[in-house]
């Protein structure tokens, strides 16, 4: 089977999203996305999501949390890390979202489920030890202010 991909469409809907809608922060939280893969990929790790994939996962984040990025650089690693968690636990929400161009589903092959799992646990990581470098050692200390879906 043939995918068609529409780059420029793809990219107009990323750039209008991040641009009126998260103030920047869609972009900023693909970037995390693309350094994530980046470094698992250094460590050995296969990743089967590609950075239009990343793009398009990001893309139907929450607008909100990403926003609060514009003032605070820590929104953005948290929304990530809420969303691949999210993603991970709800594989009906997961295997219905396509990307921004609607010419596919983003998780259209078991790898990518499997590359989603490996970097929803790194951002796991990458948050424990933000938590920890900020003097956040018990869990119940960041429900004080949850981030919304």
């Amino acid at each position: 089977m043939l995918t068609m991909n529409l780059p420029f469409k793809h990219i107009y809907y990323i750039d209008i999203r991040c641009q009126y809608l998260t103030d920047g922060g869609l972009k900023k939280a693909i970037r995390l996305c693309k350094t994530i893969k980046a470094d698992l990929v250094e460590e050995g790790k296969e990743i089967h999501l590609s950075s239009f994939d990343l793009a398009s996962i990001m893309y139907h984040s929450n607008l909100d949390n990403l926003k609060k990025g514009k003032t605070n650089a820590l929104a953005i690693v948290l929304e990530t890390q809420r969303f691949f968690d999210y993603l991970y636990h709800n594989p009906n929400y997961r295997n219905g979202l396509y990307t921004p161009d609607w010419t596919r589903k983003i998780f259209d092959n078991p790898k990518k489920e499997t590359s989603l799992t490996i970097m929803s646990v790194a951002l796991d990581k990458l948050v424990t030890a933000l938590r920890e470098d900020l003097g956040y050692h018990y869990p119940s200390t960041l429900n004080l202010h949850p981030l919304t879906i």
